[in-house]
Protein backbone atom coordinates (compact mmCIF):
# COMPACT_ATOMS: atom_id res chain seq x y z
CA UNK A 1 0.00 0.00 0.00
CA UNK A 2 1.15 3.42 -0.75
CA UNK A 3 2.14 6.03 1.50
CA UNK A 4 -1.00 8.40 2.12
CA UNK A 5 -0.74 12.21 3.45
CA UNK A 6 -4.35 12.53 4.85
CA UNK A 7 -7.06 10.44 5.88
CA UNK A 8 -9.28 10.81 3.15
CA UNK A 9 -6.52 9.36 0.45
CA UNK A 10 -6.29 6.21 3.01
CA UNK A 11 -9.96 5.59 3.50
CA UNK A 12 -9.88 5.61 -0.86
CA UNK A 13 -6.78 3.14 -0.73
CA UNK A 14 -8.09 0.66 2.37
CA UNK A 15 -11.55 0.68 0.48
CA UNK A 16 -11.01 1.30 -2.87
CA UNK A 17 -15.22 1.07 -4.29
CA UNK A 18 -16.90 1.29 -1.36
CA UNK A 19 -15.26 4.10 0.31
CA UNK A 20 -17.35 6.48 1.84
CA UNK A 21 -15.10 9.08 -0.20
CA UNK A 22 -14.90 7.29 -3.79
CA UNK A 23 -16.34 9.84 -5.40
CA UNK A 24 -13.35 12.33 -4.80
CA UNK A 25 -10.67 8.95 -5.31
CA UNK A 26 -10.17 9.84 -9.24
CA UNK A 27 -8.91 13.37 -8.97
CA UNK A 28 -5.97 14.77 -7.72
CA UNK A 29 -8.22 17.80 -6.58
CA UNK A 30 -8.87 15.51 -3.57
CA UNK A 31 -5.70 17.56 -1.70
CA UNK A 32 -7.00 20.94 -3.07
CA UNK A 33 -7.92 23.66 -0.96
CA UNK A 34 -10.82 25.21 -2.71
CA UNK A 35 -11.77 27.83 -0.21
CA UNK A 36 -8.33 29.37 -0.55
CA UNK A 37 -5.97 30.20 2.95
CA UNK A 38 -8.70 31.72 5.11
CA UNK A 39 -8.91 35.36 5.48
CA UNK A 40 -9.41 37.31 9.08
CA UNK A 41 -12.66 39.18 8.58
CA UNK A 42 -12.33 41.74 11.19
CA UNK A 43 -9.14 42.29 13.65
CA UNK A 44 -12.17 44.20 16.07
CA UNK A 45 -12.92 42.45 19.41
CA UNK A 46 -15.71 44.47 19.91
CA UNK A 47 -19.25 42.60 20.69
CA UNK A 48 -22.12 43.28 18.66
CA UNK A 49 -24.16 46.08 19.30
CA UNK A 50 -27.73 44.04 19.67
CA UNK A 51 -29.12 44.23 23.21
CA UNK A 52 -30.30 41.27 24.86
CA UNK A 53 -34.42 41.33 24.29
CA UNK A 54 -35.94 40.55 27.74
CA UNK A 55 -39.99 40.31 27.82
CA UNK A 56 -41.69 42.23 30.76
CA UNK A 57 -43.74 39.70 32.20
CA UNK A 58 -44.85 42.06 35.34
CA UNK A 59 -47.49 44.61 34.69
CA UNK A 60 -51.02 45.39 35.54
CA UNK A 61 -54.45 46.86 34.24
CA UNK A 62 -57.34 48.57 34.87
CA UNK A 63 -60.54 49.21 32.68
CA UNK A 64 -61.97 52.46 32.40
CA UNK A 65 -64.89 54.11 30.64
CA UNK A 66 -63.11 55.19 27.99
CA UNK A 67 -59.58 53.65 28.25
CA UNK A 68 -57.64 50.94 29.68
CA UNK A 69 -54.36 51.63 31.53
CA UNK A 70 -51.28 49.27 31.67
CA UNK A 71 -48.88 49.78 34.57
CA UNK A 72 -44.99 48.55 34.17
CA UNK A 73 -42.97 48.99 37.30
CA UNK A 74 -39.75 49.96 36.92
CA UNK A 75 -38.22 48.14 40.12
CA UNK A 76 -37.56 44.88 38.10
CA UNK A 77 -35.93 46.87 35.57
CA UNK A 78 -34.32 50.47 36.54
CA UNK A 79 -34.52 53.16 39.10
CA UNK A 80 -36.95 56.26 37.12
CA UNK A 81 -35.01 58.87 37.16
CA UNK A 82 -32.29 56.96 35.27
CA UNK A 83 -35.09 56.67 32.58
CA UNK A 84 -34.75 58.63 29.56
CA UNK A 85 -37.91 59.17 27.76
CA UNK A 86 -36.57 58.93 24.62
CA UNK A 87 -36.21 55.15 25.55
CA UNK A 88 -39.56 54.25 25.33
CA UNK A 89 -40.78 53.10 22.00
CA UNK A 90 -44.93 52.22 21.55
CA UNK A 91 -45.60 50.39 18.00
CA UNK A 92 -49.58 49.75 18.31
CA UNK A 93 -52.03 48.59 15.90
CA UNK A 94 -56.55 49.27 16.43
CA UNK A 95 -55.97 45.36 17.75
CA UNK A 96 -51.91 44.91 19.41
CA UNK A 97 -49.49 46.68 21.66
CA UNK A 98 -45.89 46.36 22.01
CA UNK A 99 -44.12 48.58 24.19
CA UNK A 100 -40.13 48.55 24.34
CA UNK A 101 -37.54 50.06 27.03
CA UNK A 102 -34.56 50.49 24.57
CA UNK A 103 -30.94 49.54 25.67
CA UNK A 104 -31.40 49.89 29.76
CA UNK A 105 -28.31 48.31 30.88
CA UNK A 106 -27.61 46.77 27.46
CA UNK A 107 -31.08 45.24 27.11
CA UNK A 108 -34.41 45.95 25.39
CA UNK A 109 -37.30 45.07 27.86
CA UNK A 110 -40.80 44.47 26.13
CA UNK A 111 -44.11 44.55 26.61
CA UNK A 112 -46.37 42.85 24.00
CA UNK A 113 -49.71 41.74 23.70
CA UNK A 114 -51.18 40.34 20.49
CA UNK A 115 -54.23 40.32 20.36
CA UNK A 116 -56.10 42.55 22.77
CA UNK A 117 -59.59 42.34 23.82
CA UNK A 118 -61.27 44.97 21.92
CA UNK A 119 -59.85 47.79 19.07
CA UNK A 120 -57.88 50.68 20.24
CA UNK A 121 -57.69 54.01 18.49
CA UNK A 122 -54.79 55.76 20.26
CA UNK A 123 -51.92 55.39 22.73
CA UNK A 124 -50.22 57.50 25.32
CA UNK A 125 -48.23 56.97 27.90
CA UNK A 126 -45.94 58.87 30.98
CA UNK A 127 -43.25 57.74 33.30
CA UNK A 128 -43.96 58.03 37.02
CA UNK A 129 -41.86 57.54 39.93
CA UNK A 130 -42.33 53.89 40.12
CA UNK A 131 -43.90 52.67 36.79
CA UNK A 132 -44.75 53.77 33.21
CA UNK A 133 -47.95 53.68 32.65
CA UNK A 134 -49.65 52.94 29.12
CA UNK A 135 -52.97 54.46 28.26
CA UNK A 136 -55.25 52.82 25.60
CA UNK A 137 -58.09 54.97 24.20
CA UNK A 138 -60.68 52.35 23.39
CA UNK A 139 -63.05 53.18 20.37
CA UNK A 140 -65.66 51.68 21.91
CA UNK A 141 -66.94 52.50 25.71
CA UNK A 142 -67.56 48.40 26.08
CA UNK A 143 -66.19 47.07 29.22
CA UNK A 144 -63.02 45.16 29.34
CA UNK A 145 -63.23 41.76 31.37
CA UNK A 146 -59.50 40.50 30.22
CA UNK A 147 -57.03 42.45 28.74
CA UNK A 148 -56.12 40.11 25.85
CA UNK A 149 -58.61 37.97 23.44
CA UNK A 150 -58.23 34.31 23.64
Amino acid sequence: MAETTNALQDNIQRKGNNAYYYAHANSSETVKNYGGTPQQVTTSHELPTSHLKVKIKTYSWADGKKSVKVYVPLNFICDYQLLDPECIKIDWTPTSLRMTLENINSKNFELSFLKLHDDIKDVSHRVKEDSVVVTLHKVTELSWNRLVSK
